[in-house]
């Protein structure tokens, strides 16, 4: 699918779909077209434009540990993997 763009210097030129995000991402266009018309990139609200959201709560994913085993594996940095030993029958 071809999407319509207009990029900075005025000139229009027509880019495939899966590009449109890059091109957004990178400040490349200022516009381009949607079915209900045209979206402009520093005025219009753009799913690719806005800034990821960064949770500053608690940790919730630990609720089910312990509160101490929760708090030390909070401050763990890094995590080890027990190898489990399979003996033949």
């Amino acid at each position: 699918m071809l999407i319509p763009v207009v990029y900075p210097n005025g000139s229009h030129d027509l880019v495939k779909d899966f590009y449109l995000s890059y091109l957004i991402s990178s400040g490349k266009i200022d516009k381009f077209k949607r079915d209900c018309g045209w979206v402009d990139i520093n005025s219009d609200n753009i799913r690719e434009k806005k800034q990821p959201r960064h949770y500053s709560g608690p940790e919730r994913r630990l609720a089910k540990m312990g509160d101490e085993e929760a708090a030390s594996e909070s401050h763990t940095t890094s995590h080890q993997i027990e190898p489990i030993i399979f003996e033949p029958f």
